[in-house]
């Protein structure tokens, strides 16, 4: 089962399909050309950026730490990661950005 934040972030273009992107992943349905942004994986990052046909594999989506955001082509998901690091950075001053997703998830 996949985990998604509870204040996902949807790019522009995406925000016209969200629920069909969100369904299509959630069912494991091929997705074109749509981004997911997630908490990296590895602890020495913030967060990570990949294709959401990546998901269609079961090792990847076994591991696939919380979508914090979803996005049509890969520039629209460096706009959602730009809005998100803002946000962190007006919220707390600090662009601890891993952080601040994973407590907010919880509180």
């Amino acid at each position: 089962m996949l985990k998604w934040y509870k204040n996902l972030y949807v790019g522009n273009t995406a925000k016209k399909k969200e629920k069909a992107i969100r369904r299509k992943i959630n069912c494991g349905l091929g997705t074109f050309d749509i981004y997911v942004v997630t908490v990296a994986a590895g602890r020495g990052n913030n967060l990570d950026i990949f294709s959401a046909g990546q998901l269609l594999k079961a090792q990847v989506r076994k591991r696939c730490p919380m979508i914090v955001g979803i996005a049509v082509g890969y520039e629209e998901a460096l706009e959602i990661v730009e809005q998100i690091v803002k946000d962190v950075w007006e919220r707390t001053g600090t662009v601890e950005v891993r952080s601040w997703l994973l407590s907010d998830q919880e509180g």
